[in-house]
């Protein structure tokens, strides 16, 4: 066990839940799992986010009172948006599935962001979460070698039909090497393991063997998501996130000679017939996706047309009639304002200002510090929440449930690095009635929304005979891995 920040029970127990999440979201394929790797990790994200959110709003009513509590407006508004703006669409079919799965996860991000926990308990929490990804990321990396050994063996050219593995489709990795990537630097500078050379290397490995794999698929959503990251750190922490830039620029850099040496020199060397993974300038349909979807934010405008409407609707433009039919218009944004509207949308736009309004003060601040853990885990998570924001306005970042996950830890300790620091109340607050009431009605709504799920699950399976038969559009994952469920109703059984 690792030294330093897992020294306490407290520590020991978040180093071994983070193992358990990413082990959960890599490796579900290689697990005695009774379900599919996307539905466990949809059970799982909907398990923690009905627990966190009635335990969190105990502890955080108890400390903090109401008139705190009411005056962080902005992550309330789009919590309570969520709900709110699904409300034309009651009566449908699982309507508060996805309002109830988005409510949970802003307002539990926000209240683990705002639970008064002093700063060094913050930064010990960020290194978990840093060694923790960098652990089974190593080991996800080194399979992924094996596999490229396997099919180089064989004499397979297209390495991208293998590597990444693991999941229903690429997209769904690269979601995950936006959020974590940013955060391997952080396994070398901060932490009890940081000066240990074997410990540098290994990092160094498996940093560079994600690199090697972004490279091999050319997620150009991560590219793009990483290099905005990099922009927004030096932009706001300036000479204080040098450090963290160097070790990046060294991850980047071995992987992409990993990549030379791996997918152009080996295969041109052993292999007659080489093929290598170009970047892909086009925006492979998704233009036309965005146009269906900005046509329906117009139609019920501010207001949207309900929750899972993309699923359910008549389609409005040409192009899209004729395109291939996915779950999800791959842009959250653009879903968002169709299905909840652009009332929802502004909210985030206000949450996400409130939240550069604090990353700046923070950033500000560092200077006084003097503290390289601290500069180091800022920057890093800094990169990480910015790549992933990015990325998401061109994939479901925020609806893959792996992603998700990986989002909820991260954005929860972002949140608590560059919060306005809170002391501890010198006393507890004594557990009014109106506490408990509130408790106990965000339990209710929690075991609510966690049966409608499980409805939601029973039927989806039920339909996939039927879909398979006669619908035939293949997979769709959306809240499911059959996720085109329900659909238009001339289409369902």
């Amino acid at each position: 066990m690792l030294n330093g920040p897992v020294q306490s029970l407290r520590g020991s127990v978040l180093f071994l839940f983070v193992i358990f999440l990413f082990v959960s979201i890599l490796f579900a394929d290689l697990l005695p799992l009774p379900l599919n790797g996307y539905e466990f990790q949809r059970f799982l994200l909907v398990i923690i986010l009905a627990l966190t959110v009635p335990v969190s709003v105990f502890f955080f009513l108890r400390l903090h009172g109401w008139a705190f509590f009411l005056r962080e407006w902005e992550w309330i508004g789009v919590a309570v948006g969520f709900l709110v703006l699904a409300l034309p669409s009651q009566g449908s079919s699982y309507v508060w599935v996805e309002p109830g799965m988005y409510a949970a996860f802003f307002f539990g991000i926000f209240f683990l962001g705002m639970l008064p926990i002093k700063t060094e308990e913050k930064l010990n929490g960020a290194a978990l979460v840093a060694y923790a990804s960098i652990l089974v990321s190593t080991f996800y990396g080194a399979t992924s070698l094996l596999i490229y050994v396997f099919a180089i063996s064989g004499g397979v050219s297209d390495l991208a039909d293998y590597i990444p593995w693991g999941f229903a489709n690429i997209r769904y990795w690269s979601h995950l090497a936006t959020w974590l990537l940013p955060l391997f630097p952080l396994a070398v500078l901060v932490g009890p393991w940081r000066s240990k050379r074997r410990w540098q290397f290994f990092v160094l490995v498996g940093a560079a063997l994600w690199w090697w794999i972004v490279f091999l698929s050319m997620a150009r959503g991560t590219l793009l998501g990483l290099a905005f990251g990099l922009i927004v750190v030096m932009f706001m922490m300036g000479r204080s996130a040098i450090p963290w830039l160097k070790v990046v620029f060294r991850h980047c850099t071995c992987g992409f000679f990993a990549w030379l040496l791996l997918c152009v020199l080996v295969p041109n060397v052993l292999l007659e017939d080489s093929s290598i993974r170009s970047i892909n300038t086009t925006a492979s349909g998704r233009l036309v996706l965005f146009g269906e979807a900005w046509t329906m934010s117009l139609q019920n405008f501010p207001w949207g047309m309900g929750s899972q409407a993309w699923l359910t609707h008549e389609i409005y433009t040409d192009g899209y009639r004729q395109a291939p039919k996915f779950a999800h218009p791959h842009s959250m944004y653009l879903m968002w304002a169709a299905e909840y509207g652009w009332l929802l949308v502004v909210a985030v736009v206000l949450l996400v200002v409130r939240c550069i309004r604090s990353a700046w003060r923070r950033c500000s601040e560092l200077g006084a510090y003097r503290s390289p853990v601290l500069n180091a885990s800022v920057a890093g998570f800094l990169a990480s929440v910015s790549a992933a924001m990015i990325h998401a306005g061109a994939s479901a970042v925020f609806l893959a449930p792996g992603s998700m996950l990986t989002g909820f830890v991260v954005l929860s300790i972002f949140w608590g690095l560059i919060s306005e620091p809170k002391s501890s109340p010198s006393a507890e607050r004594r557990i009014g009635s109106s506490v408990v009431i509130a408790v106990g009605v965000v339990a209710c709504l929690s075991i609510a929304w966690f049966v409608e799920v499980g409805r939601y699950y029973q039927a989806m399976k039920a339909d996939i005979p039927y879909y398979e038969d006669n619908v035939r559009e293949g997979l769709m994952p959306r809240f499911w891995l059959h996720g085109n469920f329900p659909r238009k109703e001339s289409e369902m059984p």
